[in-house]
């Protein structure tokens, strides 16, 4: 079975575990990374440890999820990594396309609309 990599940043516990249980439900076998900021996660993406996707809320405390978003796009070994921006607020959402992010999800997410965005990403499960 074909296994993902996925970084998850938000410093919601709770949306952190919804993703998690939903994208687990999608059939492939993910190893899932969790980060509370855009610090930390900046950090573990400075480690040699490669990610297949990158899912980043756009409400962080301190660096928000755009300047995270600016951070990962700016540095060659990242920037090809799917970056899927969620938040409750879809006000900024033309900020981080054009800041790069694949794909941009308002909470509350369903797992209809998760699966969507993430087919490209799924594809080598579908076998």
């Amino acid at each position: 079975m074909v296994s993902l990599n996925v970084l998850i940043v938000d410093s919601d516990a709770i949306s952190i575990k919804l993703i998690t249980n939903m994208l687990q439900k999608a059939g492939c076998n993910f190893k899932f990374t969790e980060s509370n900021s855009a610090v930390n996660a900046a950090s573990i993406l400075k480690t040699n440890q490669k990610f297949d996707i990158i899912i980043v809320d756009l409400n962080l405390s301190g660096i928000d999820g755009i300047e995270l978003l600016r951070i990962i796009k700016a540095e060659d070994k990242l920037n090809s990594i799917p970056v899927i921006i969620t938040t409750s607020d879809d006000t900024r959402k033309n900020e981080a396309i054009n800041f790069g992010a694949s794909s941009f999800l308002v909470k509350p997410i369903s797992q209809k609309t998760l699966q969507e965005k993430f087919k490209d990403v799924l594809k080598p499960c579908e076998n």
